[in-house]
């Protein structure tokens, strides 16, 4: 009773502090959950199904909340294995669509499958000049070719329901379970080092705000994981030695 009674507590806090911000619910995005829940205790956590059943309902699309504030310790895939695999999403035509679009974005960008799942058509952007563009956080990122080719293609076959993948039931995306079975074929087992090592060579090139804005995450967690990519890199160029 007394666990059931905080989760209604929590959820019930979450949407005052929305209030206070002028944010309405459905306007809710991953850095504001990120912010809200790591400026507070570990109870926070528990509006996590609070957030689920929001994303059941329509009201908002697919939001994560982190188990801890740690960053993350299991290990990234190495980079010769990671660009092997984003080689041939990339290049190899006879791949299906959705696989190829949803490992180079998991492989280039960090996203977890919940989130690539969940992306609306609208979430591709044409713009003046004929590129392409995909808004992950709060800002677009221009996508490269042929990835920019593999996303008009999926939005070319896309549905009327809005989703960018859809799933096998009328007006619903496809599940991350689904696309996590598909990309075990290509050699990725574990979804989230893939994720981890885009991240990784992200923060290694990017600021903490402009990784932030770019992909949707807090800045706290971009700042944790622009630190744990220089010590990383440290590493790496410790174990080459001097060139």
């Amino acid at each position: 009773m007394k666990y059931a009674r905080s989760l209604v507590t929590e959820a019930v806090k979450l949407v005052l502090w929305l209030h206070a911000q002028h944010v309405e619910l459905r306007d809710l995005r991953q850095d504001l959950v990120d912010e809200w829940v790591t400026a507070g205790s570990l109870v926070r956590r528990r509006v996590r199904l609070f957030l689920a059943w929001l994303e059941r309902a329509g009201v908002v699309g697919s939001l994560e909340v982190a188990w801890h504030d740690r960053v993350p310790t299991r290990r990234a895939l190495d980079d010769e294995r990671r660009f092997a695999i984003l080689r041939r999403f990339l290049h190899e035509s006879e791949l299906d669509l959705r696989d190829r679009f949803v490992g180079s974005v998991l492989l280039l960008y960090g996203r977890p499958l919940t989130r690539i799942a969940a992306l609306r058509t609208g979430a591709v952007h044409i713009r003046k000049g004929g590129f392409v563009a995909l808004e992950l956080g709060r800002g677009l990122i221009p996508l490269p070719e042929p990835l920019s080719a593999i996303a008009l293609a999926l939005l070319q076959r896309a549905g009327e329901g809005g989703w960018l993948l859809p799933g096998r039931h009328a007006g619903r995306h496809i599940t991350a379970d689904r696309l996590r079975q598909r990309l075990k074929r290509y050699g990725i087992d574990r979804s989230v080092e893939g994720r981890h090592a885009a991240l990784l060579a992200l923060a290694v090139r990017l600021p903490a705000p402009i990784l932030a804005e770019r992909i949707g995450i807090h800045q706290a967690r971009a700042s944790q994981w622009a630190r744990l990519a220089g010590a990383t890199y440290a590493d790496y160029v410790a174990v080459r030695g001097p060139a």
